[in-house]
């Protein structure tokens, strides 16, 4: 994730992009109170049923929206479960 960064102007004035941690496995053991962010990028479901394709585009553009959003003190940490580039091709 990539968006604006404020921190120049205060050292905590963050985003989301700035606070959310990458996890390559899902661990909830291992992160208990943390926030996952999962996605399923496929669009199978609604072409079977003959509706519109798209939602295979929702994980990507969901977090884009979130890079640019405030990030406050005192929330659960974050962690994105998005696949990395070596195994969103297998």
């Amino acid at each position: 994730m990539q968006g604006r960064d404020d921190s120049a102007e205060a050292s905590n004035a963050l985003r989301l992009f700035q606070t959310i941690a990458r996890a390559e496995r899902f661990a909830p053991q291992e992160m208990p109170g943390d926030i996952a962010l999962l996605g399923f990028a496929c669009d199978e479901g609604v072409r079977r049923n003959k509706g519109r394709t798209g939602a295979a585009d929702g994980p990507a553009t969901l977090r884009r929206a979130l890079a640019n959003m405030a990030s406050h003190q005192g929330h659960d940490r974050c962690v994105d479960m998005a696949p990395s580039a070596s195994t969103a091709s297998s």
